[in-house]
């Protein structure tokens, strides 16, 4: 009911229906109904810098829906993305699509989404290419996974269940394994973003965020392991920018070795 109302005098209350300390379920009904407005104070609202960073997920994932869902609010978002408050890798290749087919930011979009093919990283991507021309060996590949990617991935019966699971991967072309792997923040899957929670006693600690409720959070750390936290020990939670797969994992093998964990990962 309060979705067909008038946002100026029930979006505070459907807003703060987003937070952590409500249900799953409630956050998204709170999402849905906002959608239902065409009030430019939505798209405001819901890109607040400190309202961002601390969305749930799914919720992300439901109010990134609703600011695309209207060509109005799409400067606003645009804009948020210009600044960093919306890393760019939170929108899927598809979702970026929509925004460059917009009459309203287009242009802007294109130009932005650009940057994505120009930076240091896809010049980097673009000079280990020719690795994917090397003879590879497997087995060498193997334990390259064991040391660089096992901490966060698992492979077969090999690694932890961090991330995404890479076993499988034989369909997918060397390019856009090499690519994941050198520019890991061009597109981040959802589910996988990377979650930064302050403690009131002064701890930080980073992960995939795989359960929230009112009561508490859950994290899901490297190596397997899980961090419960209470909300009485939180003090903030944010969305990071980056993926949790570090930057320049590159220069931690050779060329061949890099090639090598390709093509195991494509075996």
């Amino acid at each position: 009911l309060l979705g067909h109302s008038i946002f100026a005098a029930e979006g505070e209350t459907l807003l703060a229906l987003l937070t952590a300390t409500e249900p799953g379920s409630v956050r998204l009904a709170a999402a849905k109904a906002l959608g239902r407005f065409d009030d430019a104070g939505v798209a405001k609202a819901l890109l607040a810098k400190r309202r961002w960073g601390g969305y749930a997920p799914g919720v992300r994932e439901a109010v990134t829906g609703v600011l695309l869902g209207r060509s109005t609010y799409h400067p606003a978002l645009m804009a948020a993305l210009e600044s960093g408050v919306v890393p760019i890798h939170a929108l899927s290749p598809a979702r970026r699509q929509t925004l460059e087919r917009s009459k309203p930011v287009g242009a802007r979009a294109k130009k932005l989404f650009a940057k994505l093919a120009d930076g240091d990283r896809m010049k980097a991507y673009e000079l280990l290419k020719p690795v994917l021309k090397l003879k590879t060996d497997t087995a060498g590949g193997a334990k390259i996974f064991t040391r660089a990617c096992a901490l966060c991935h698992t492979h077969g019966s090999e690694g932890y269940a961090v991330g995404p699971d890479l076993t499988g991967l034989r369909n997918q072309p060397a390019e856009t394994l090499l690519l994941h792997i050198i520019v890991p923040n061009h597109e981040v899957v959802g589910g996988n973003t990377m979650y930064e929670v302050d403690t009131k006693d002064g701890q930080i600690f980073a992960g995939l965020l795989t359960a929230d409720t009112p009561a508490q959070l859950t994290l899901k750390l490297p190596l397997g392991f899980t961090k419960t936290l209470a909300r009485s020990e939180v003090k903030a939670v944010r969305a990071s920018p980056l993926s949790l797969m570090p930057n320049e994992l590159e220069k931690t093998m050779t060329r061949q070795e890099l090639a090598n964990l390709i093509a195991f990962l494509k075996q």
